[in-house]
């Protein structure tokens, strides 16, 4: 035991000077976190807020877990109900074909001298009948639709109607 009890004094005198230096290292350490304390419980206050919000979206785990299996499943209808329409009209002849526009006719070859579509020289007199020609507006024509459209009643708009 008196090993013990002098060991022990001998580190109490050493570490004497230490104790003496700590006390205003201390000192100066406390008097430094009581003047940051607001900012230390604000930062507390904002990571509290932060894992808060963390942890919420965490919990919204089985949520976009159902919408995104939702969203599979309405992309695989979709595709399978524009496949199954489209083979559908497919078999029925009911597609749209598009409009290919009038056949081309091959151009016949006239003279230099010759206006076109008039069918008269430059040298012909009358140019007022050449713009008549030129500023008849052409007959409409109606295209015919394939499949249902041809099949289906529509109205047409009265233009002599007073509103």
């Amino acid at each position: 035991m008196a090993l013990v009890s002098y060991t022990s004094g001998v580190v109490a005198v050493a570490t004497f000077p230490l104790r003496l230096a700590w006390k205003p290292v201390a000192l100066f350490i406390n008097s430094v976190l009581m003047l940051l304390s607001p900012l230390i419980l604000m930062g507390y206050f904002v990571v509290g807020w932060c894992q808060a919000v963390i942890d919420f979206i965490a919990s919204l785990q089985p949520l976009y877990t159902f919408l995104a299996c939702g969203a599979f499943i309405g992309i695989l209808a979709g595709l399978t109900m524009s496949c199954t329409s489209s083979i559908i009209t497919t078999v029925l002849g009911m597609h749209d074909r598009g409009y290919q526009g009038p056949p081309a006719t091959p151009a016949p070859s006239t003279p230099s001298s010759e206006r076109p579509g008039t069918g008269k020289t430059e040298d012909s007199s009358s140019y007022e009948t050449d713009w008549q020609l030129l500023n008849k507006p052409p007959p409409k024509r109606r295209r015919n639709r394939p499949g249902l459209w041809s099949q289906t009643i529509h109205e047409e708009d009265d233009d002599d109607s007073e509103i």
